[in-house]
């Protein structure tokens, strides 16, 4: 299971967005955080993504615990980046 989360910004923060993401990588294992190309507006994304590999089967309660820890984790980042840029 792959599982991408994004959140959208502005073309004028693209130095920032870069900033903050290579800090969030350096100091935390999870997520990683990264910043799209931008669209036909110019607006980025930062991306996060998780993987749950589930090759011989997995327990719904592993699941629930993983994504519920990845998307608290996000929160986190999402506060950072609100901060920050």
């Amino acid at each position: 299971m792959y599982c991408i989360v994004s959140k959208w910004f502005g073309p004028n923060h693209f130095a920032k967005l870069l900033v903050v993401c290579n800090e969030w990588n350096r100091s935390q294992r999870f997520p990683t955080a990264w910043v799209s190309t931008p669209d036909s507006d110019g607006d980025y994304r930062v991306l996060t993504n998780h993987t749950i590999f589930c090759r011989n089967g997995i327990h719904r309660e592993l699941i629930q615990q993983n994504l519920s820890l990845f998307l608290g984790a996000c929160e986190k980042l999402w506060d950072v980046l609100d901060e920050e840029v």
